[in-house]
């Protein structure tokens, strides 16, 4: 019996042990995506690099692409390419990125910045630990962001159109888009504890979870930036 006992704990010990390293293999990677975006963007700020529009398009289209093939398919892929399409898909962020440090007052990004990471990081903590089924709430969420989308879209179209002032609606988006994403960063730590806790532990996951987070973590700071940043 003591030895059955025994054997059962050092499986859980195991277990747990494997959760927790893909967990951080997870978030290691986000934060590399993260800080290759920023210095990408930084670096193209610093020295006086004009990104133009047809460039900026193609990064917009880059970034879009690569999203969908590695969501789909990095679970497949080597992991070498699975590695460097997600670094890839950072340094293009980081072009469109480069364009915030001329809009907005370094003051207002790092304020920003560091409001994000205690938001995130509060609700991925939530959802790793929660005994709560999250899986509503991501469902809800996924049906936000596509009102998002459409309401982003409407406001572009009559602002152009109509040259009407859409201030008050854009703020509107903006908190919305907050709620959604914190509400997405819960589900998805969750999702990702819950893969890793199935066995599912392969280089590509690693990747699809960091990209997942980097994801909630960018347009987390994308919303709150337009909140802040409209009152300087």
């Amino acid at each position: 019996m003591d030895l059955q006992r025994q054997y059962e704990d050092d499986f859980v010990m195991t277990q747990q042990f494997a959760v927790v390293t893909f967990m951080n293999r997870v978030y290691a990677w986000m934060t590399l995506g993260l800080a290759v975006t920023g210095v990408t963007a930084f670096a193209i700020n610093v020295m006086g690099i004009a990104v133009n529009p047809a460039l900026m398009l193609i990064s917009f289209a880059g970034t879009v692409g690569l999203v969908f093939f590695l969501s789909w398919t990095a679970h497949r892929l080597p992991a070498t390419v699975a590695i460097g399409g997600y670094l890839l898909f950072a340094v293009l962020e980081g072009l469109f990125f480069s364009l915030i440090f001329l809009r907005y007052p370094m003051a207002t990004i790092s304020m920003t910045f560091f409001i994000t990471a205690g938001l995130f990081g509060f609700m991925a903590l939530f959802g790793t630990i929660t005994k709560k089924d999250l899986s509503g709430v991501g469902a809800l969420c996924f049906v936000g962001l596509i009102g998002i989308l459409i309401a982003i879209l409407a406001q572009v179209l009559v602002g152009t159109l109509f040259g009407i002032d859409t201030g008050q609606f854009n703020l509107v988006i903006s908190i919305v888009g907050v709620v959604v994403f914190i509400g997405l960063t819960a589900y998805d730590a969750q999702k990702i504890k819950q893969l890793s806790a199935a066995g599912e532990t392969s280089t590509g996951l690693v990747i699809v979870g960091a990209l997942a987070l980097y994801l909630d973590f960018i347009n987390l700071f994308l919303f709150l930036l337009r909140i802040f940043g409209s009152r300087d």
